[in-house]
């Protein structure tokens, strides 16, 4: 099976593989059947709900949605109302990327090789770089993910197939606009 690549960001997660020079989407569908994933996590009573749904659920119970975790990942507590002790980012986006995985590992074939494209600001100084990294890794691990490798969103953009190439004498400007 060829390379499959995921785009995990917190306005939804994208996955594409490429048949020889033929880049294309895999449809992965949530609960109730969108292919959106967007990153919104809803909390009611002992159950959370992610994706599409819950993003629904943000103009009925905005105090019990919460859509910065993928932006924020780390290990302090979220704002998130959930049980005796408030779910922490990097829990919530694992949650979240399991129900994820699990839906891509039923879609597709099984997976061989994955390499994940992460925003910008998760590779943007050493700190944080390491400290997303190494929550993104575990989390990979922990869903059986084959992880080839992990680029910087825009640096995948600019090596679409499909695009005509750039000039590199020429400036190159990236706004990455998310969720946040």
């Amino acid at each position: 099976m060829p390379t499959i690549g995921i785009e995990l960001c917190d306005a939804g997660f994208l996955t594409a593989t490429c048949d020889q020079t033929d880049p294309h989407l895999i449809d992965v569908p949530d609960a109730q059947g969108s292919p959106e994933w967007p990153g919104f996590c809803y909390a009611e009573g002992p159950k959370l709900t992610f994706g599409r749904p819950a993003e629904d659920m943000w103009f009925v119970h905005p105090r019990r949605v919460l859509h910065t975790f993928w932006s924020r990942l780390a290990h302090e507590p979220s704002p998130l109302a959930f049980g005796a002790k408030p779910p922490s980012f990097s829990e919530l986006c694992f949650l979240s990327f399991r129900e994820y995985a699990n839906r891509l590992a039923a879609t597709a074939r099984p997976l061989e090789k994955v390499v994940v494209a992460v925003p910008g600001n998760y590779l943007k100084d050493s700190v944080s770089e390491e400290e997303k990294v190494g929550l993104l890794l575990g989390i990979f691990g922990e869903v059986k993910l084959p992880v080839a490798g992990l680029v910087d969103m825009a640096c995948a953009a600019l090596c679409d197939p499909r695009a005509d190439g750039f000039n590199p004498a020429l400036p190159v400007v990236v706004v990455d606009l998310h969720l946040e």
